[in-house]
């Protein structure tokens, strides 16, 4: 610019000098607005850096053109603007700092506060805690003294004798006593159930104010329902307040308010799995909280309450046992019966007098001396023995096993075993246990008695058919007591088939020989009989002095009666032809046959006889008596059946009495 003005240079742009100043202070207020408007001061600087060099570079320009203009306000202003924006900017960064130090100054007073109150706090709190501490340990100090007095108390009870010898009552006393006395409540007691479980009685009642012992009250489930489930449900029982608790309401008002009953503890007493009673401890006045210590002493009290008790038991089972096993024995050396106990394999372990008195042997010792082997050295038949122990293994036990035993002399005698298994907790065999009876005598009256029932039987089947034996033998009371108008046995039959056969000219015939040779003779013709009757399965019915009769299709009907009675004839037929007396003499006979509908039963009280009526009956012995010898006569219903399977020869019309003209067939033979 000086270079322009010296080389006389035109002035492009000119104000006067006022105006340049207004210039200036224009510019100036311009950098300042700037410098307040713009306070990041990195960027203000550079963006007025900039703006300078631009006018300064412009100027430079237009002077190498040949002209010149003033830009020294402007620049000045410029540099102003940047000397105030720097100015403030330190002015707002003295005061920021100065601001942020108070801030600072105020967030350190803040913290120190809230340092300074939890410090306070922990302090409380440490002491609190140092407090807590003491009181835990002077609690746990006083709870060791309390435990060790408690086990003192425990171990000095179960070294009492009372609790082990069997009496109950001094047990109870002791341990309620030492519940009160250690616990320091009001009263202590022990109630055992009933055997139905339905009421709960006290045994024994302490109370140590007036150290006074007391029994007999009780309460029923009928009356105390809930509580009684409570106690069931429940081992532990623990009420700090009973007015309020739900277990204890219904005998609130009756027992615990009268008694100032405030709280208490129910221990159930637990016998081999089952619940015998419980440990009742109570308190009165204030209500008591009970601790988990008083908690497991008054538990350690109710385990040695079911050892007392269960001692009890022990000593009554013993007595018991002992008075079991001199009676056992008594009836032992005593008994009539032998009694045994036998190993698996077949030793004796012990047997009493009896047993060697049946067996033979002087004594039990001897017994035991001589048999090492029942299996083979007692049963007759070994296979017994196996079979003794096979049924008891099946059925635990044998009834009535009867056997034949050789005794010491080698005779065989009958016996009777009742016995069973004892086993072991396991299931292990121990041994063989029972009794010995010698039924000898019996057997042999059995078997005479179904030797004579034998005979009996044979000789009713003799007279009776099977059937009707068997029905005559069930109709006791009828043979007993029998109704005049009833008959024992009675039964209709649509259709049977009836032989008869009588030996011609017997009158002849018994006078020519004697009685005995007469009845020897028609004992040889009826047993020829008898045997075709029971070889065709017929029913023999009767023997009318030389007149037999026989029926087939009963008592058990038959179909084939009309063939059965037909093959009978013609055999019977064919023996006769054979048949000779004692002299030689040739015999024939008549036999006639009828099928018909009949009546068959028993009838009388005495002399029994199996008997048939009806019209069949007496036609067929009309056929027999209008027949020829040695001829068999049938009636027509007869020769309707069997036409088709035998030969007939018809006979014609005869004249029947009381019957009139019949037609009748003569049987030749098989078809």
């Amino acid at each position: 610019m000086i270079s322009a003005a010296l080389d006389d240079r035109p002035l492009l742009w000119s104000w006067t000098e006022p105006v340049e100043w207004l210039w200036i202070l224009g510019w100036a207020l311009v950098g300042a607005r700037l410098g307040w408007t713009l306070k990041p001061p990195r960027w203000t600087i550079i963006n007025l850096l900039v703006a300078n060099s631009a006018l300064v570079a412009i100027a430079y320009l237009l002077f190498l053109q040949g002209g010149w203009i003033v830009v020294v306000p402007p620049v000045l202003a410029m540099m102003g603007a940047t000397v105030v924006n720097k100015a403030y900017i330190l002015w707002e960064n003295l005061n920021d700092s100065f601001r942020s130090l108070e801030e600072y100054s105020r967030t350190l007073e803040q913290r120190v506060e809230v340092r300074t109150l939890e410090l306070s706090q922990k302090n409380s709190q440490l002491y609190q805690e140092i407090q807590e501490r003491q009181r835990a340990e002077a609690a746990l100090r006083q709870s060791e003294l309390q435990l060790r007095n408690q086990n003192t108390v425990l171990m000095s009870l179960s070294r009492n004798k009372a609790l082990y010898r069997g009496d109950l009552t001094i047990a109870l006393r002791e341990i309620t006593q030492a519940a009160a006395y250690t616990l320091g409540i009001d009263r202590a007691s022990i109630w055992l159930y009933d055997e139905l479980k339905t009421k709960l009685c006290c045994h024994d009642l302490f109370e140590p104010s007036d150290d006074y012992h007391s029994r007999g009250m009780i309460l029923t489930v009928a009356d105390h329902p809930a509580y009684f489930q409570a106690l069931a449900e429940n081992w532990v029982i623990c009420i700090n307040d009973a007015q309020a608790d739900q277990k204890t309401r219904e005998f609130y008002h009756s027992y615990l308010a009268p008694l100032g009953i405030t709280s208490l503890i129910n221990i159930s007493i637990q016998l081999g799995g089952q619940n015998m009673g419980i440990l009742c401890l109570e308190q009165m006045g204030e209500p008591r909280q009970w601790t988990i210590e008083e908690q497991n002493f008054a538990g350690s009290l109710a385990d040695l309450t079911s050892l007392a008790i269960e001692a009890q038991a022990r000593l009554r089972a013993e007595k018991a046992l002992q008075e079991a096993e001199e009676k056992y024995r008594s009836i032992f050396e005593n008994a009539v019966e032998g009694i045994f106990q036998t190993t698996f394999d077949g030793h004796y372990l012990s047997a009493n007098p009896a047993l060697a008195r049946i067996y033979g042997y002087d004594s039990p010792l001897d017994l035991f001396s001589r048999l090492h082997n029942i299996a083979q050295q007692l049963y007759v038949d070994p296979q017994r023995r196996a079979e003794f122990i096979r049924l008891i293994q099946i059925q635990g036990e044998v009834s009535v096993f009867e056997s034949q035993v050789y005794r010491k002399d080698g005779s065989v005698i009958w016996i009777s075993e009742n016995a069973r298994a004892v086993r072991d907790e396991r299931g292990g065999l121990l041994y063989y246990e029972g009794i010995v009876q010698d039924i000898t005598a019996r057997k042999q009256a059995e078997i005479a008695l179904r030797i004579e029932q034998e005979k009996s039987e044979r000789l009713l089947l003799n007279i009776l058919p099977g059937a009707i034996a068997e029905r005559l033998k069930q109709s006791e009371d009828l043979i007993e007591h029998p109704a005049h108008s009833r008959a024992l046995i009675a039964d209709s039959f649509e259709s049977v088939t009836v032989l008869f056969a009588d030996i011609v000219n017997f009158t002849t015939l018994s006078a020519n020989i004697s009685p005995a040779n007469l009845v020897g003779l028609l004992n040889r013709i009826f047993l020829m009989f008898d045997d075709l009757c029971e070889k065709h399965g017929l029913e023999k019915i009767k023997t009318i002095g030389d007149a037999y009769m026989v029926v087939g299709g009963l008592p058990q009907p038959r179909p084939d009666h009309a063939a059965a009675i037909a093959e009978m004839a013609l055999d019977m037929q064919a023996e006769m032809k054979q048949f000779k007396t004692y002299e030689g003499q040739p015999i024939a006979v008549r036999v006639g046959i009828n099928t018909g509908a009949v009546v068959a039963g028993v009838i009388g009280k005495k002399k029994f006889i199996y008997d048939l009526w009806g019209d069949a009956v007496n036609m067929a012995s009309r056929m027999e008596s209008h027949g020829i010898a040695g001829g068999i006569q049938v009636t027509e219903s007869t020769y309707q059946l069997l036409k088709d399977q035998y030969r007939f020869e018809e006979r014609g019309s005869i004249q029947v009495k009381g019957r009139g003209e019949m037609q009748t067939y003569f049987l030749l033979d098989r078809r």
